[in-house]
């Protein structure tokens, strides 16, 4: 008698597992979206304008950015965007300078990294970072800000350390 009292309890419970299981992912379905992030909408949001100057105050390029300036937005970053304009970038504004370092996960084209101190010079490039980069890049010199374009821009407009960015908002 206590067997079958046994079996019919055991029964039970592993009915009760299956059904709290399906619910369960049936809960994760209804509040996680289904698209991929790639598809989400990332279109380019123009938000400020970078110029570098040489050390000499000669204009040397011209961006229009994108601002990442929150955990969130910073965390993203560029990554699952197909392409950016040659004349676009985004610039990552930190509260404080310190050595920053970028992972390269889910980049779907090359960046140039340039790390720019608190005095708005360039201290650090990293050229021509590849998609599939599997470590984080550091800068070698603490930095406060840092903008990324496409990859081989700053050669092509033979930008260094010791240039100069400033930077507008859009108002």
């Amino acid at each position: 008698y206590y067997q079958a009292i046994e079996k019919y309890l055991m029964r039970i419970n592993q009915s009760a597992l299956i059904v709290i299981g399906i619910g369960i992912v049936l809960l994760v379905l209804l509040f996680v979206p289904l698209r991929p992030r790639e598809a989400m909408d990332l279109s380019f949001n123009s938000e400020a304008t970078v110029d570098i100057h040489s050390d000499a105050g000669t204009l040397r390029a011209r961006f229009v950015v994108e601002l990442a300036e929150t955990p969130e937005e910073i965390d993203q970053g560029l990554r699952f965007r197909k392409t950016m304009g040659a004349d676009q970038g985004m610039l990552f504004l930190s509260e404080e300078e310190e050595i920053q370092s970028f992972w390269m996960f889910d980049m779907l084209f090359p960046v140039d990294i340039i790390h720019v101190d608190a005095n708005q010079e360039v201290v650090y490039i990293a050229k021509d970072i590849p998609v599939d980069f599997k470590e984080p890049v550091p800068a070698l010199s603490p930095a406060q800000y840092v903008l990324q374009i496409n990859g081989g821009l700053s050669d092509q407009y033979t930008i260094g350390v010791g240039d100069r960015l400033t930077w507008n908002r859009k108002k």
